[in-house]
């Protein structure tokens, strides 16, 4: 796994990808995950905040059993909690950390 950092446009609704690799967009992945095809969100627990809860998995581990088993989750417990209003940054430690305090996969 490499190190990669997650930065949401307030405005655009857009996240950026940034790692090693390259920066990116970070793709809605509905084809895996159909919930708000118009987009993400965060700061609330709708379909929004699903599509981007999954996405950020799905796209941090390229695991979608991971993904599947844990976006819900992720979603209450950490895109929800961000300001809807600002931009915002997830890092790995805040990845990591989610599966962590579950005890899950933290040799990752």
């Amino acid at each position: 796994m490499q190190q990669k950092i997650y930065k949401g446009n307030k405005d655009t609704r857009e996240v950026l990808v940034i790692s090693l690799k390259g920066n990116y967009l970070l793709p809605l992945y509905l084809d895996f995950c159909y919930h708000s095809p118009t987009g993400f969100n965060w700061g609330y627990g709708g379909s929004g905040p699903a599509q981007l809860a999954f996405a950020i998995l799905y796209d941090y581990f390229d695991n979608k059993e991971i993904a599947y088993n844990n976006y819900q989750q992720f979603k209450w417990e950490v895109i929800a909690k961000l300001n809807q209003s600002q931009n915002f940054n997830l890092t790995d430690k805040d990845i990591l950390g989610f599966f962590c305090e579950r005890k899950e996969v933290c040799n990752v």
